[in-house]
């Protein structure tokens, strides 16, 4: 299929909101970096990424008296690439903004390849990673490996996570038991589960996976990671 071109007034447009968004970009960059000389912002604290807007971050406080707190955060210029799950160093602006000065080290990294077979950093500090599969779509152990390689190669440990239990019947129950077999013959640990079954309460297996860990779910399209995660995480969108 042919890629539609844009006409000049279409461009025009285009770039006239992006010159837009960048100005107020800039010029809200600005202000944190007016606050920083004025020396009106507080004090270094340590802090979670745990969500990514371009070039803003939320940043959930984990020290001081206001922890668990989530503060929309700038990024200092000098700061290398930041993702979900980095551990930063911020200080808190007015109306409650904060910037983001340095980054802690790492102990691990996720990567994927971008279009053009660039590996993109996509979260750290990772304490595992979650292979959701499931009965529907028909799981196919060359996927799963592709997942497993990663999690190999970043040295973050890896669980599979069998949802959709629901689905199982006596036609497919067999190659489903000897796919699972498999994978744990070689080590890796498999819980079985069902979100359609556990309704909006998250299941207490999948609870026990991610309690006080940072987890990471990956899988096909329609295994029901989000389904999970909703249980989860009911109030966040």
């Amino acid at each position: 299929m042919a890629k539609r071109r844009l006409n000049k007034q279409q461009q025009w447009r285009i770039e006239k909101i992006q010159k837009e968004r960048a100005s107020r970009m800039t010029r809200k960059e600005k202000a944190v970096e007016d606050q920083a000389e004025a020396g009106e912002l507080g004090p270094e604290e340590e802090g979670l990424v745990i969500a990514h807007y371009g070039q803003q971050l939320d940043v959930e406080a984990r020290s001081g008296e206001q922890a668990g707190q989530i503060v929309r955060c700038f990024v200092r210029a000098n700061i290398d690439s930041l993702v979900t799950g980095d551990r930063v160093v911020w200080r808190r602006g007015k109306n409650d903004t904060g910037v983001i000065v340095a980054r802690m080290d790492r102990d691990n990294l996720l990567q994927r390849p971008d279009n053009f077979g660039a590996l993109k950093p996509v979260a750290a500090n990772i304490d595992h990673i979650i292979l959701v599969i499931a009965p529907e779509p028909e799981p196919h152990d060359n996927l799963i490996d592709r997942y497993l390689v990663a999690s190999e190669s970043t040295d973050i440990p890896a669980v599979i996570l069998l949802n959709k239990t629901d689905l199982i019947t006596d036609q497919n129950r067999g190659a489903i038991d000897r796919l699972m077999d498999r994978y744990k013959a070689l080590g890796y640990p498999v819980v079985r589960t069902s979100a359609a079954e556990s309704g909006d309460q998250p299941a207490p297996e999948v609870e026990a996976l991610v309690q006080n860990r940072t987890s990471v779910f990956v899988g096909q399209s329609g295994v029901g990671k989000s389904s999970i995660i909703q249980t989860l995480l009911p109030d966040t969108s």
